[in-house]
């Protein structure tokens, strides 16, 4: 079998679902857990902020929690067959090696992805509801500001903050007074960088068997740590900005902006080591064997 067929990859890709339907469950369960608590205590410790002030709040630990998520089961990606026994099973399935390495980018990087933000979305709806309660119960106190208005929105203790954590997970920069070329850099070059950056997760998640997600952050931290230092001893203009004062109209800002080479660099060798990140890590996974080396799958 060589060639690709869409019936064949849906089998094997519910059959990776299937076996791995309890990890999945524990990972829901887990997230809206960490989600409904959270949230709970985050009020319980800041209190009695505002609305828009705690929703903020909420936000900003769940964007982070989200991400966090996502990078781990994105270096998952061969976790679910790490087992001897679960490994030959998958190995032995009537499906080439293009549509069991997708079955596996597909379950860890779309479907558990989803399952997770899920979670949040429930344990937040859960946060809201025992909000629009205590407010139509009279429980919320006195002292308590009841709603706050922000950016033409109106916000409520029982407001989602999923709106929120959607706009930062985004990594989307808004065109607010800045010429579009820095726009385009800007954006070009932050969603290069993730698409790099899960790649480099696939990769470590692929070649490891242990600690995989830990050593790929210390690689991670050592690219940006060497790039910081080759960017301050050479002095490489990168993107940068500033707001100024505009004489003519007092009370109006401008804003001064200077693009690199670096930026320009960058996006292009992102796309360059993505592709090579997703070759590397299916070349190692089609030598996969039954059994393999205590740390790396080689």
């Amino acid at each position: 079998m060589k060639s690709f067929d869409i019936n064949r990859f849906g089998r094997t890709l519910r059959w990776v679902l299937a076996v791995n339907y309890r990890t999945l469950m524990m990972w829901f369960a887990g997230t809206f857990t960490a989600v409904l608590m959270g949230e709970m205590l985050l009020n319980m410790i800041n209190r009695p902020f505002e609305p828009y002030i705690m929703i903020n709040h909420f936000s900003s630990a769940g964007s982070f929690l989200f991400i966090v998520a996502t990078l781990i089961l994105i270096g998952s990606v061969v976790a679910s067959i790490n087992e001897k026994r679960k490994r030959t099973r998958f190995l032995m399935l009537p499906s080439t090696n293009v549509e069991k390495y997708l079955a596996l980018i597909i379950y860890t990087a779309v479907v558990s992805v989803v399952g997770v933000f899920l979670a949040m979305v429930l344990g937040d709806s859960v946060r809201m509801l025992y909000y629009w309660v205590k407010e139509a119960c009279g429980f919320i106190p006195e002292y308590y500001v009841r709603s706050q208005e922000f950016d033409n929105h109106e916000f409520y203790w029982y407001s989602s903050a999923v709106p929120q954590v959607l706009k930062n997970v985004s990594f989307y920069h808004e065109q607010f007074m800045k010429p579009t070329m820095y726009w385009i850099m800007e954006n070009t070059l932050t969603y290069t960088f993730v698409v790099w950056l899960f790649s480099l997760y696939t990769l470590g998640g692929t070649l490891l068997r242990k600690y995989s997600f830990v050593i790929t952050c210390l690689v991670l931290l050592l690219c940006v740590i060497v790039f910081a230092n080759l960017q301050d001893y050479y002095e490489w203009t990168f993107l940068e900005h500033r707001w100024i004062e505009n004489a003519n109209k007092k009370g109006m800002h401008c804003v001064y902006t200077e693009i690199g080479t670096v930026p320009y660099v960058l996006s292009i060798l992102f796309p360059l080591l993505t592709v090579f990140n997703y070759w590397a890590s299916y070349r190692i996974f089609k030598g996969f064997q039954v059994i393999n080396h205590k740390w790396i799958n080689l």
